[in-house]
């Protein structure tokens, strides 16, 4: 399974902590050895995320 994102820089302080909370939610839901992430990798969520699939 591959799994893209991509997203905006300079989000606020709140918004990260959702956004990274939805991120985890959402990643948590595929078996690890399965998932291959795409990203990137630009400051905010695409880092984010690259980080959550790590």
């Amino acid at each position: 399974m591959r799994v893209g994102i991509t997203g905006h820089r300079g989000l606020s302080t709140l918004v990260e902590e959702q956004v990274r909370a939805l991120l985890a939610d959402q990643v948590s839901q595929y078996d690890p050895a399965q998932l291959v992430g795409v990203s990137c990798i630009a400051d905010g969520p695409d880092s984010w995320f690259a980080e959550t699939v790590l």
